[in-house]
């Protein structure tokens, strides 16, 4: 009774050390790593020191960590549990750590052992030794007519595959040995904890593609035989059937190379047929399993086949079959949530994000590319089969599942998945009391996305919790609040994937729903945003881009001077005016409409106002001269600003050219991007410095204004906003008590025509026009 505390208190004081080392980047790491697992053994707790050996041995692959003395302690420490602990430590950690010991640092101890470090050295003799000794005891073992002796190689061959780096070694021993074929040949005959284990061995495999083919190859019609035992979760013919289906499912997301295709007896289609059967077989253990509370056995086999379904999801069909069984997505999630377990967790997100995933957004180019490789696939299969049917029947399943997985029908299953609590299982896999994985976190946010992108889903979202959840995983490479300074920060453009697709859901969640309902803090997610903004002009980027503008622009209507003003914070703390400008100069027509609608809502802030009409006026001569350029659009950089108390000279009019900008967008095809522009002139036109430029310097500007009180836009109530906007600017120029202003407005009698003949009184415009008409006759 008194040995376990102790042990436990080695434990804890083993880890303090590393806590301490791990602040100090102490060398030792590896060594205290070993000691620990050592501890976690004696402890029992075979799990724990499996982690804390194949840390270790990852570590040392690094240059802090790998001296000689490391190596040989993590070799020595893999031999001496394996002895101490019998065939089931071996099975889990021996193999395993030797095979991290060679992958990761054999290439760093050959170029020690030459006294210097080269681009791709052999590994050292010993490492070779240690190598052909490890293939041949794996052999010994698994050609063994002892079934004990067998289950423990295939399961020490299944560790290489399951440790992340197993596939060198693994791959050396499938092509000395050549005994693929005969694990299946054997496997008809052997005991069914041996067969458990060739299925283990399988779905290790499952990551390889070319290895998974092979098997799928040879032993489909074993795997499919035991995926139909009967038996409890808790019964070897039960862990038969859950693991070979799980197999299964893997399996039938592999396609079979056409070229193989006439080397085989069972058909693709055979595998394809029994999908759906396979799916129900899943669905029904689910259901079965969690109609009462969840023990241990029962957990896992629910995580398996939980597992399953997710890769037979990636069929659309089966996505179709499986969210319509409204019980299993009820019991499922209920399960999920009120689970401990991260497995259960993490293969129910799984199984959301394959069921809500929409299709990827991609560029011509990328489409021909897919286009061709189809045209290829067919005709190899052509060649292969002498078939013009089989061609047939693939275009029609290529139409199919194109259609199942069109907007549509993803955006239904959306629905329906966040209808029986979707969101709630997302939210707590990512809040629960032990850490999300890394993996964990990727699933959610990339499944958050796709959950976004429904727009009916948006306020459920932020009443659930999901943009809380959200914000909790960015990565430590995510920009942070700026604080103040005297330097402006600008937002650089997301490393992290994941990061990536928090901001692409957020950006989405903002579009349409209020910023005061959804953000407790819109700076974090005004920073997130602008990120989006410096990423690279793909297709992908482009809608990132696009979506991320919007959400600018609805956070940017909050009242000025209100708790959510940003608008301030954009253009005072960031740069973020800089990154707004370039999308307003973008080849995109979508990407720079949405622009200029933020910078419409943006120049109510003070900041923003004063950086398009400070020094407009320095282009205008008192006596006749050059005039601004028409046909010049070109934004300065903000390190160009001209200081407090400094002068300008006729060179540095970039002010200016900002509202040339705006002129320039008023004046273009597109009635959305011409009615924000023109919605930014007629606040900017308050300033008489800016009425002075559009009428004394810019040799447009007034014939842009006349084009748009006379719009006519396909949509009547775009036309009218046009026109009150245009008239709006033309009274403020009217009013702003500058005699030359006023002479120029007479200069141009076809725009005081067209004011005056502005006299609906139901129109909104009426006001405007009559009070510019007002101004220009009562100053003659």
């Amino acid at each position: 009774m008194t040995t376990e505390p102790k042990l436990q208190a080695n434990v804890d004081r083993i880890t303090k050390q590393l806590q301490a080392s791990n602040d100090s980047s102490n060398e030792n790491v590896p060594l205290l790593l070993i000691e620990r697992a050592q501890a976690y053994s004696d402890l029992g707790d075979e799990a724990m020191a499996r982690r804390d050996i194949a840390q270790a041995a990852a570590l040392v692959k690094e240059p802090l960590y790998s001296s000689e003395d490391n190596v040989v302690a993590v070799e020595r420490a893999f031999r001496k549990i394996t002895v101490s602990k019998g065939p089931k430590a071996a099975n889990s950690m021996a193999d395993l750590g030797v095979q991290e010991i060679i992958s990761l640092i054999s290439k760093d101890i050959a170029s020690k052992a030459d006294g210097m470090r080269t681009k791709d050295p052999l590994p050292p003799p010993a490492l070779t030794q240690l190598r052909e000794a490890t293939c041949d005891l794996l052999d010994t073992w698994i050609q063994s007519n002892i079934q004990a002796d067998r289950s423990r190689g295939i399961l020490s061959l299944a560790a290489l595959y399951e440790s992340g780096s197993g596939s060198d070694l693994a791959g050396f021993l499938w092509q000395k040995k050549g005994w693929i074929e005969e694990l299946w040949d054997q496997g008809e005959f052997d005991k069914p904890e041996t067969q458990l284990s060739l299925l283990s061995l399988a779905d290790a495999c499952s990551t390889d593609p070319k290895l998974a083919a092979a098997m799928k190859k040879l032993g489909s019609g074993l795997v499919q035989a035991l995926a139909r035992k009967k038996g409890s979760a808790t019964s070897i013919d039960g862990k038969l059937a859950e693991t070979a289906s799980v197999v299964l499912a893997k399996w039938s997301s592999l396609s079979t190379p056409a070229a193989a295709a006439d080397q085989t007896e069972l058909k693709e289609s055979d595998l394809q047929a029994d999908s759906l059967e396979l799916a129900n077989m899943h669905m029904q253990r689910i259901i079965d399993y969690t109609e009462d509370a969840l023990d241990a056995s029962k957990t896992e086999a629910v995580e398996r086949a939980t597992e399953s379904l997710g890769y037979l999801c990636l069929k659309p069909e089966l996505k179709e079959h499986v969210v319509q069984n409204t019980k299993l997505l009820q019991k499922l999630f209920s399960a999920t949530r009120q689970c401990e377990s991260t497995a259960l967790r993490f293969a129910t997100t799984m199984l959301i994000r394959n069921l809500t995933q929409y299709r990827p957004v991609l560029s011509e180019e990328q489409k021909r590319m897919q286009q061709l490789q189809r045209l290829n696939n067919r005709a190899a299969t052509s060649e292969n089969t002498n078939s013009r049917q089989t061609i047939g029947q693939d275009q029609a399943q290529a139409e199919k599942e194109s259609e199942l997985d069109s907007l549509s029908y993803v955006s239904k299953r959306c629905l329906r998945v966040c209808s029986e609590g979707a969101i709630k299982v997302l939210v707590g896999a990512v809040q629960a009391k032990d850490r999300a994985s890394d993996s964990m976190k990727d699933a959610v946010a990339e499944t958050m996305v796709s959950l976004a992108t429904n727009q009916q889903l948006r306020g459920q979202l932020v009443q659930q919790g999901a943009v809380r959840a959200l914000l909790s995983i960015l990565t430590g490479d995510a920009p942070k609040v700026a604080k103040k300074s005297d330097e402006k920060y600008t937002p650089k453009a997301l490393v992290q994937k994941r990061d990536k697709n928090i901001a692409f859901a957020i950006a989405k969640i903002a579009i349409s729903v209020p910023p005061h309902l959804a953000f407790r803090e819109p700076r974090d997610i005004v920073l997130l945003l602008l990120s989006l903004l410096a990423e690279d002009s793909e297709t992908q980027s482009l809608l990132m881009k696009f979506e991320a503008l919007l959400a600018l622009t609805n956070l940017a209507s909050a009242d000025p001077g209100s708790s959510s003003d940003v608008r301030s914070y954009m253009a005072s703390d960031l740069n973020g005016m800089s990154l707004i400008e370039l999308c307003v100069l973008s080849d995109h027509q979508l990407v720079r409409r949405a622009a200029t609608e933020l910078i419409c809502n943006l120049v109510y802030s003070p900041q923003v106002f004063e950086r398009f009409v400070a020094d407009a006026e320095k282009h205008i001569k008192e006596e006749a001269g050059e005039q601004l350029p028409s046909g010049i659009v070109e934004l300065p950089s903000d390190d160009e600003d001209i200081q407090d108390g400094q002068t300008t000279t006729s060179d540095d009019g970039y002010r200016a050219q900002r509202l040339h900008l705006l002129v320039a967008l008023a004046d273009v095809d597109d009635a959305a991007t011409r009615s924000a522009a023109s919605g930014a002139l007629a606040v900017l036109s308050n300033d008489p410095r800016c009425c002075r430029y559009l009428t004394l310097a810019h040799p447009r500007a007034l014939s842009v204004l006349l084009s748009l009180l006379n719009d006519e836009s396909d949509n009547q109530n775009v036309a009218v906003g046009i026109k009150h906007r245009a008239a709006v600017v033309c009274a403020n120029i009217a009013g702003c008590g500058d005699k030359r202003v006023l002479d120029k407005l007479r200069e141009n009698s076809g725009l005081v025509q067209t004011l005056s003949a502005m006299r609906d009184p139901q129109m909104p415009y009426c006001a405007a026009a009559k009070s510019a008409v007002e101004s220009v006759t009562q100053s003659c």
